[in-house]
């Protein structure tokens, strides 16, 4: 192979693998964008539980800052325990768009 010939496959390969990361850099942001819209869309539904949880805490006799503490987390996965709604439409998109990403490789 010549020289220019080898120059040129180089500089094709390297094209094609900024091209790649351009195209992953693009999808990891648009998988951010999705899963940040999903969370939004979740807070807005949980954070009238987690207050119903943590005042029913409170009027068992414990400090409203050791109910918040235990309840920070109220809504998300915990052991077995699955994450409420995650079947909102944002979620959908978020965890669709994140398996397309896994089918194309």
């Amino acid at each position: 192979m010549q020289k220019s010939s080898l120059a040129i496959l180089i500089c094709l390969l390297a094209l094609s693998t900024a091209a790649i990361a351009s195209t992953d850099d693009a999808r990891a942001r648009q998988q951010q964008k999705l899963d940040d819209a999903c969370k939004q869309a979740r807070e807005v539904k949980i954070a009238p539980l987690r207050e119903a949880v943590i005042k029913d805490c409170i009027d068992t006799g414990k400090t409203e800052e050791d109910c918040r503490k235990f309840n920070q987390d109220y809504g998300e996965k915990m052991g077995n325990r699955a994450a409420l709604f995650m079947d909102l439409p944002e979620c959908v998109k978020a965890f669709k768009h994140n398996q397309s990403n896994r089918s194309t490789r």
